[in-house]
Formats: C-alpha cells, sequence, structure tokens
C-alpha cells in the first residue's frame, strides 16, 4: 500500500479542494441567512406597527434573534474556513519550495560529482603536456612557453578546483536548507525582433498613408521607405517608382507651382490605405472658416496707413539722430 501513498503536496491539495468546497456552500448558506435576518427584522417591524399583541411581538422577536444567530454562525464558520485556507495555500507553497530546493541542492551535486571525477584527468593531462614539451623545448621556442603555460594552468587550476568544489558543496547544503536562494541560469537573450521589409520608392505625386496611429504625408520627388504593399499600391496609383526606373531620382514639377505653399494637403495627395481615405473625410467635414490659415492668405495683423515715408534730418556731429 505504501506504494499509493500520496505526496505531501498532493495531500495538502486534496484538503485545499475539501476547504474550498465547504467554504463554497457555506457561503451561499450565510447568503440565504442574511437574507432571512432582514425578512425577519421587517415582519417584527410590521408586528410592532400593526399589533400590540405582546405574544406576536415576542414571538417576532424570537424569530430574529434566531435569524441573527444563525447568520452570525455561518459567517464566522466562512471567516474560519478562510483562515484554514490560507494555512493550507502557506503550507502548499513552503512544500513546494522545499521540493524545488531538494531538487535543486540534488542537481547541483550530481555536477559536483562529475566536476570532481574529471579534474584529477584534467590535471594529470596538463602535468603531461607540460612535462613532453619541456623535453623538446630546445627545439622551439614555443615549446618552452607551452610548457610553462601548461605546468601555470595545471597548478591553477589544481587550487581553485579546490576551492570552488568546496564552495558549491556549500551552496548545495544552504540551498537545500533554506539558507541560500537557488542559484539559476541567466535566461538565453531574447532575439531581437525582425526588422520590418521595406522597399525603397521615389515619389512622383505627394502621398498619404498611416503609421500606428498618425497619418504621415511625403512630398513628391523623395525616397521613401515603404511596406511592400503600400510600396506596390503606390506604383500601381502612378505616384511612385521603383528605384530602377528611369524617373527614378529626377525631380518632376512641383505641385507647389499649382497649390501654394507648405506641405502637401490630404485632399492633394495620392491615398494609400483606407485611414488616410477617413483621416481625409474628417478634414472635409470641418468647416473651412475653422481652419487656421497661413498669414500670407489671411493676414493675423490688421495694416495702419500711417502717411507717406519721411526722412530724419541730424547734424553732422550726431549721425545716429540720438539726442546729446
Amino acid at each position: 500500500m505504501g506504494l499509493f501513498k500520496k505526496s505531501p503536496s498532493a495531500t495538502l491539495e486534496a484538503d485545499r479542494a475539501r476547504l474550498s468546497r465547504r467554504r463554497e456552500a457555506l457561503a451561499v448558506k450565510a447568503k440565504s441567512a442574511g437574507a432571512d435576518l432582514q425578512a425577519a427584522i421587517a415582519s417584527r417591524t410590521e408586528i410592532l406597527i400593526e399589533n400590540d399583541d405582546d405574544a406576536a411581538v415576542d414571538a417576532a422577536k424570537r424569530r430574529v434573534e434566531d435569524a441573527k444567530s444563525h447568520a452570525e454562525a455561518l459567517d464566522l464558520a466562512v471567516t474560519r474556513l478562510d483562515e484554514q485556507i490560507a494555512d493550507v495555500d502557506r503550507r502548499i507553497a513552503e512544500e513546494q519550495d522545499r521540493t524545488e530546493r531538494t531538487q535543486a541542492s540534488a542537481e547541483i551535486d550530481r555536477h559536483l560529482v562529475s566536476f570532481e571525477k574529471a579534474l584529477p584527468g584534467a590535471l594529470a593531462a596538463l602535468r603531461t603536456l607540460s612535462q613532453a614539451a619541456t623535453e623538446i623545448e630546445h627545439v622551439a621556442f614555443d615549446l618552452g612557453a607551452i610548457a610553462k603555460y601548461a605546468h601555470s594552468a595545471a597548478v591553477e587550476l589544481e587550487l581553485a578546483g579546490a576551492v570552488a568544489l568546496d564552495q558549491a558543496k556549500g551552496i548545495s547544503r544552504s540551498v537545500f536548507e533554506g539558507r541560500a536562494p537557488i542559484p539559476r541560469r541567466a535566461p538565453a537573450p531574447v532575439p531581437a525582433p525582425p526588422k520590418a521589409v521595406l522597399e525603397r520608392v521615389w515619389t512622383v505625386k505627394p502621398i498619404a498613408w498611416t503609421e500606428g496611429s498618425l497619418t504621415r504625408i511625403e512630398d513628391c520627388n523623395r525616397y521613401i521607405d515603404l511596406a511592400p504593399l503600400l510600396a506596390q499600391r503606390a506604383i500601381d496609383r502612378g505616384a511612385a517608382v521603383r528605384l530602377g526606373d528611369p524617373r527614378a531620382g529626377k525631380s518632376v514639377a512641383s505641385w507647389r507651382q499649382w497649390h501654394g505653399f507648405g506641405q502637401p494637403t490630404l485632399g492633394k495627395c495620392v491615398l494609400l490605405d483606407g485611414e488616410a481615405q477617413t483621416s481625409l473625410q474628417r478634414e472635409q467635414a470641418v468647416p473651412e472658416e475653422s481652419k487656421i490659415m497661413h498669414s500670407k492668405v489671411q493676414p493675423l495683423f490688421e495694416l495702419l496707413d500711417r502717411g507717406e515715408p519721411y526722412v530724419i534730418k541730424t547734424s553732422p556731429g550726431n549721425p545716429s539722430g540720438e539726442a546729446a
């Protein structure tokens, strides 16, 4: 029967499930008891208003007291169950932490055994290499350097290995006993998201499209990087050409010859997506008188006529015209 014994975590999980079911059942009863209490209070109030019979009033009073006592008992039971569930949750977390620490400590010990077995062989190999290189160091200069390096590496590795083993074994014990955090490997670097594929085109007409929540407008006679779908749409609508096209890099007559100054408006652009079309519709819905106009079109200041210009005459010793 021992083969089928539940683990401590499984037992605690079963206890928590049992307590949670009981808590839910009692919570339903507590809600119903609260409603019964309110009904009993309302009934007693009606009896007090409409009935002078002391027996009826006493009976109503007892019903209120019974309902109140029952509701309070249910509320207290729900509170006690909440406390028990919280205690089980704490014990589950402790058991999970203990299990994780045991597994981590065992894994550290397993790798330490492998390291401890491999270290003597590595030291022996370095010493053998150093001895072999020393025997023929007179043949080539680098052989002597190799001999010295292998000897120094063996000495340093033997000391460092002993210190590292002792330190790692202490960490393993501390992890198992809960006195040190579990050593964890650094997470693998998150690969950078691939760069968006863009196609460069040369604009021959002003274009507009949407990037995120903004409508972007670009004039003609420019190199623009667009998503392949938008680039193909601009080409199909006669607003751009590819780099190999004879027209690429050659300026066409600017729209400003016909449409004035500043950045092109949406109405003068070739629209490459539905969002830009929506922006144009919103712009067209704004009354003309409420739009902000450039000062060259609508002067911001009233011009005053101050008469004919005049010349200030100054003396030869005071060419600036300032008072002496």
